[in-house]
């Protein structure tokens, strides 16, 4: 497809060169014809293969921030395809709720979107520490929910009924892309008490609250992600990938003993 690519760009130049060559012109025309017919019959190919066409083009702003306009139907189409990124381990939710969000957003990015991030943050007890949490049930074990005290997913706008509304994709806990606001229900419905911080942040936004953004023309930082995301995914596919998480991350972490309280029920 590239040669075709670099045919009809040639053609285009003899044409102009050689107008005054009849002969010639003729030849251009023809020959331009039959690439067109084969070009039209062969797989669709970008001349530019190695990057993504842009699919949405509609650029809006949230809150001061720069971010995309989708419709229902391109946010619903937008989740059926970051669920199918079989490489994310959706399925192992107790941790790596910020590299999957990143990846994600790497992804979009890659196809023209520039989603926002969605933040919920469980607000600490007054004597420190938690006692109430965001839960997701855990299909495997009803009884045994997973929990935790903060989460993150990306966030794209879409245009419902004449509002712009934020949509949030996040294959993790739901199975089609919901409001901000039903994403924030549906993971903490379990407990009325509960006291949320919520943000709609920055595309490159870590946490809630924090200047610091992910540079994603950083090859590091895109290398440290892709080594996340596939460290996770092995933990996904592993029958015992908790237990090696919980020897590889939290026995290395200062606190943990808050997220082993976050992990409640053995989780």
């Amino acid at each position: 497809m590239k040669s075709l690519c670099f045919l009809s760009v040639f053609l285009v130049f003899l044409s102009n060169s050689w107008a005054a060559e009849p002969s010639l012109t003729s030849f251009c025309e023809h020959l331009d014809k039959t690439l067109r017919k084969v070009n039209s019959s062969a797989p669709t190919a970008s001349c530019h293969s190695e990057k993504q066409k842009a699919l949405y083009t509609r650029p809006t702003t949230y809150q001061g921030k720069t971010t995309s306009l989708l419709t229902p139907d391109e946010a619903q189409s937008l989740f059926k395809e970051m669920a199918a990124q079989d490489h994310i381990a959706f399925k192992f939710p107790v941790d790596g709720c910020f590299d999957r969000a990143n990846e994600m957003t790497r992804l979009m990015l890659l196809k023209g979107i520039k989603p926002l991030k969605g933040f919920l943050s469980v607000r600490e007890e007054k004597g420190g520490g938690y006692k109430h949490y965001l839960q997701l049930a855990d299909k495997a074990k009803p009884d045994d929910p997973w929990r935790w005290t903060d989460h993150v997913a990306p966030v794209v706008m879409v245009q419902d009924k004449g509002k712009m509304v934020p949509y949030v994709i996040d294959p993790s806990a739901e199975t089609k892309a919901v409001t901000f606001e039903q994403w924030k229900k549906n993971l903490s419905k379990h407990d009325k008490k509960i006291k949320l911080d919520t943000e709609i942040g920055r595309t490159g936004q870590y946490v809630i609250g924090s200047p610091l953004d992910m540079d994603f023309q950083d090859p590091a930082q895109v290398e440290r992600l892709k080594t996340q995301i596939a460290k996770y995914k092995s933990y996904e596919q592993s029958k015992t990938g908790l237990n090696d998480y919980i020897g590889d991350e939290l026995w290395d972490r200062d606190d943990t003993e808050g997220k082993l309280d976050a992990m409640s029920g053995g989780k």
